[in-house]
């Protein structure tokens, strides 16, 4: 099978980071699948969009900034940057049997969602955060318009997912 993987924040085990989706990968690779991985640059070892094979997975790096300490206004358009610069780069890729999408952020799921309508390619949606509920919860997120945009949208996700992968019992409920 062919996977076309969507992390926005793929780190490799060397990297500072959560490594989830570099080991995932790996094992999809270990039982023949090929697999596609369509991320961001990063501030670690890769500054610069390009493309190069990481033990098996061919990576795609899209140029995207993004930093913790960018105000709310710069991560909303970080996130809404890479979703175009991904599915631009996304669409690309021919043949793909799934995608498998894996939040953080939301729209991370909007690529896939965007995807499944165009290409016609099923996906798989792994909630890493409960999005928007999150940001919500937290106040970081407030304008009522955005909330309901961002409800709509998960809702949307979910139901045209062919699965939902929750990494725990609470993210599933």
């Amino acid at each position: 099978m062919k996977v076309l993987y969507i992390h926005q924040y793929f780190v490799t085990p060397e990297e500072d980071g959560t490594s989830r989706s570099y080991w995932f990968a790996k094992k999809l690779i270990e039982n023949g699948h090929k697999v596609t991985m369509i991320t961001s640059t990063n501030e670690f070892l890769h500054k610069e969009a390009c493309t190069t094979n990481i033990d098996g997975i061919n990576v795609v790096y899209v140029k995207n900034d993004y930093n913790q300490k960018f105000s709310k206004f710069k991560k909303i358009q970080s996130f809404i940057s890479f979703s175009f610069k991904a599915f631009y780069a996304a669409k690309t890729y021919k043949n793909y049997d799934i995608v498998y999408a894996t939040s953080t952020p939301l729209t991370v799921g909007f690529i896939a969602l965007l995807l499944k309508k165009i290409k016609k390619m099923p996906f798989i949606f792994e909630v890493r955060d409960l999005w928007p509920d999150f940001p919500i919860q937290i106040g970081a997120i407030t304008n009522p318009i955005l909330i309901w945009i961002l409800k709509k949208l998960e809702k949307s996700i979910y139901i045209n997912s062919e699965h939902i992968v929750a990494l725990s019992p609470g993210m599933a409920e």
